[in-house]
């Protein structure tokens, strides 16, 4: 209970941090995101399996504020739904070429467009698809898609 109030703490912080430019180093960004899965396990318990693979040399990478948040975001309110079984989710942020490849993969299936709408309101993958027209243009890319029992999330930015 105790690394979940530290967990929320954490990333309450780095959430209401205004002073920060647009774009921070690929580490502080990960420093968040784990504060934010330990307060999700503590509300998913058992039924969350979390594993973070990450090229160390890409922590000091720029990239927009927010960018992996709302991908678990979405994992996490649409990866099992109507199912018991554990939510299966990995993140995985390398290098392809001269790409920087990051890829927020869960179990489970892609809903209904009609019942997806009606779970949230869908700002969170539309700001995050204007966000990077804004810093890339048509250097970047987001993927949204089913993969047989996975759905795989994939934005890919220039190495800067």
């Amino acid at each position: 209970m105790e690394a979940a109030g530290e967990g929320l703490a954490g990333y309450l912080r780095y959430a209401l941090d205004r002073g920060s430019s647009e774009l921070e180093p690929l580490a502080v960004q990960l420093e968040a995101l784990s504060n934010y899965i330990t307060v999700e396990e503590l509300r998913f318990g058992n039924r969350l399996q979390c594993r973070i693979n990450v090229d160390p040399q890409l922590l000091s990478v720029s990239v927009p504020r927010f960018l992996l948040q709302p991908l678990v975001e979405n994992a996490l309110k649409f990866g099992q739904a109507g199912s018991s079984a554990p939510l299966q989710l990995q993140i995985e942020l390398q290098r392809c070429g001269d790409q920087l490849q990051l890829q927020v993969i869960n179990s489970g299936r892609m809903g209904e467009p009609a019942v997806a709408a009606s779970r949230g309101v869908g700002y969170g993958l539309d700001s995050l698809r204007q966000r990077l027209e804004l810093h890339y243009g048509s250097r970047a890319g987001f993927v949204l898609h089913q993969d047989g029992t996975r759905v795989l999330a994939t934005v890919q930015l220039p190495l800067r």
